[in-house]
C-alpha cells in the first residue's frame, strides 16, 4: 500500500504527522494556498470555484458559531486549505484541545476545529480527535451523529488520510502520532 498523509504544513502537528510518517514510508502533501506558503508546504493548489468554497466555509462557520470570512486574508486562506486536507482523505486524525462538551457534542479549539467540522459535514469520513491537553481520544460516530470517547489508539484505516492539528504541540500529542503509526505498521 502507498499511504499519503494530507496535511497543512504548519509548524506543530501538521509538520509532525509528515515528519514522523517518513519513518514508515508515508508520503505527505502539505497543502498551501498559492501566495501563502506555509513553512513546510509542498502541494500548492488553486481554488477552482471561490463561490462554492466561500459558501461551504460560511456553512461550516455557522455550525461552529464562528465568522467567515474572517478579518484576515491569511486565515481565510488557511481555512480554504483545510478543505483540501479533508477532501483528499478518507479518515481524519486530528490533535487539538477540546474546550467543552455539550450533550453529545464536543467543542474543539483553534483552526483544527474547522477541518474537523468539514469532515463531520461530509458524513462519509471517520474522524479521530486526540485532546493533547486532557489526554482524551474522541471518535465521531456517524451512525448516531455524536462524539464517543474511546480508549484504543486507532490505526490508519486508509491509504489517504489527513494528519492535522494544532501549531502548539506537546509530547503527549507527538507520542499519539508515534503510536498511531506504530499500531498501523507493526
Amino acid at each position: 500500500m502507498s499511504y499519503v498523509c494530507h496535511s497543512g504544513g504548519a509548524n506543530g502537528y501538521d509538520f509532525l504527522w509528515g515528519e514522523i510518517g517518513k519513518n514508515y514510508g508515508i508520503k505527505t502533501n502539505h497543502y498551501y494556498i498559492n501566495g501563502f506558503k506555509t513553512p513546510h508546504g509542498n502541494a500548492p493548489m488553486d481554488i477552482i470555484n471561490p463561490k462554492d468554497v466561500n459558501s461551504f466555509l460560511k456553512d461550516v462557520s455557522k455550525r461552529l458559531g464562528r465568522t467567515y470570512p474572517t478579518r484576515s486574508e491569511y486565515i481565510n486562506n488557511l481555512l480554504k486549505r483545510n478543505i483540501f486536507q479533508v477532501k483528499f482523505s478518507d479518515v481524519v486524525y486530528a490533535i487539538t484541545e477540546s474546550s467543552k462538551k455539550e450533550n453529545d457534542n464536543v467543542i474543539f479549539s483553534g483552526g483544527t476545529a474547522w477541518a474537523i467540522e468539514m469532515a463531520r459535514k461530509s458524513r462519509s469520513r471517520k474522524i479521530y480527535v486526540y485532546d493533547h491537553i486532557n489526554d482524551v481520544l474522541w471518535f465521531f460516530d456517524n451512525h448516531v451523529n455524536k462524539w464517543v470517547e474511546i480508549d484504543d489508539i486507532p490505526i490508519i484505516e486508509s491509504e489517504n488520510f489527513a494528519g492535522i492539528g494544532s501549531r502548539k504541540s506537546n509530547k503527549m500529542g507527538e507520542n499519539f502520532i508515534r503510536e498511531v503509526y506504530k499500531n498501523t505498521f507493526k
